[in-house]
């Protein structure tokens, strides 16, 4: 019998080949993907804000990382590092993170979670009702009159508040440093370019005239003071009783 020279190394460099090919397709990066695209996107109304959450907090750091190396030390490190400079968003983060795990073990691609036993990082101060898929039905984002009392800010009011909470969170994390305490102006292009990522389909003037609305709704009651026109939008104080909660 002939053999051919090198055969053993071409079949190394094969199975060398074929681990890396699985090692990719088990990748978080790659599981990330198939749950966004086979799940959030059918079952979620905020499948865009889990995609975002998971693209800008999570890939970064474990995007090419086997599913299964990844522990609950892991994931203490990250919601730690997270919770600094973004406290909600470390919250959100968790949430995703739980959800893409519980999918995760259906399919047999992981046995357990590395979420459980992982407490939120921040006590929410407001519950919203959940339906079957863990999403809010009504919002439930509470602001504080001045006689301490809460009322419940719900439809486009509601994700316009967690849109300026969102963008204040990345500006602060894309600073490196703890500044939501001293964060108070968003510019009014972000807060424009956040929203034609949320509306596609929507008209640029259409979503223009929206979020002039929401602003000018959101001065009114005392939580923003935004001057019209290009001027930045000044989170007041009474913007810090503003919260959501997504869990149920």
């Amino acid at each position: 019998m002939c053999v051919q020279p090198y055969s053993g190394a071409r079949t190394l460099c094969r199975t060398r080949k074929r681990e890396e090919e699985e090692r990719h397709l088990n990748s978080f990066a790659s599981c990330v993907h198939q749950y966004i695209e086979l799940y959030a996107k059918r079952r979620q109304k905020s499948w865009k804000d889990t995609e975002r959450v998971f693209r800008k907090y999570a890939l970064p750091v474990w995007g090419e990382r086997p599913i299964k190396e990844i522990r609950r030390k892991d994931v203490v490190q990250l919601l730690d590092k997270v919770v600094e400079v973004a406290p909600h968003q470390a919250n959100r983060l968790r949430i995703c993170l739980s959800r893409i795990y519980k999918w995760l073990i259906e399919r047999e691609v992981v046995e357990t979670s590395p979420i459980l036993g992982v407490a939120p990082r921040i006590k929410a101060r407001a519950r919203s009702r959940m339906d079957e898929d863990d999403e809010p039905i009504t919002s439930c984002i509470v602001a504080c009159d001045e006689e301490g009392r809460a009322r419940p800010l719900a439809g486009w009011l509601a994700k316009a508040v967690k849109v300026l909470r969102d963008l204040r969170d990345s500006i602060a994390y894309e600073s490196g440093g703890n500044l939501i305490a001293h964060l108070t102006d968003i510019p009014l292009s972000s807060y424009h370019d956040l929203w034609y990522s949320e509306r596609p389909n929507d008209k640029k003037d259409t979503v223009r005239k929206n979020a002039r609305r929401q602003l000018e709704d959101l001065h009114r009651k005392g939580l923003i003071e935004w001057k019209g026109k290009e001027h930045p939008i000044r989170l007041l104080p009474a913007f810090n009783g503003v919260t959501i909660e997504l869990e149920s």
